[in-house]
């Protein structure tokens, strides 16, 4: 849904111009000019705090705890939201079969 805010945004400055060139207008403009700038700030700052994502290819059916574990160690069983974000298509399976190939963090 935050993707259509640079669109929307675009629109209601065209809009806003259109419709008049009084002073307040102007100001409105340049308000949501720069609310899209930091917009496009925020979106780039939370893209580098999403770690890169490897393919990974599952050798044996397993459950997704075992293999969270496998990837992650420790912190495995706090990672399987983030797997399941990453591979909608595994969520409700009860084992990981072979040569599924799951999108996963690097890091």
């Amino acid at each position: 849904m935050l993707g259509a805010l640079p669109a929307l945004t675009q629109s209601a400055i065209v809009a806003m111009r259109l419709e008049s060139i009084a002073p307040e207008v102007a100001d409105d403009v340049r308000s949501c000019e720069v609310m899209l700038y930091a917009c496009a700030q925020l979106g780039d700052a939370v893209l580098a705090q999403h770690p890169a994502l490897r393919d990974y290819r599952v050798a044996q059916a397993q459950p997704l705890m075992a293999l969270a574990s496998q990837l992650y160690g420790a912190d495995g069983a706090n990672r399987i939201p983030e797997l399941l974000a990453n591979n909608p298509a595994i969520v409700g399976q009860a084992l990981i079969t072979p040569g599924t190939v799951l999108k996963v963090a690097t890091s």
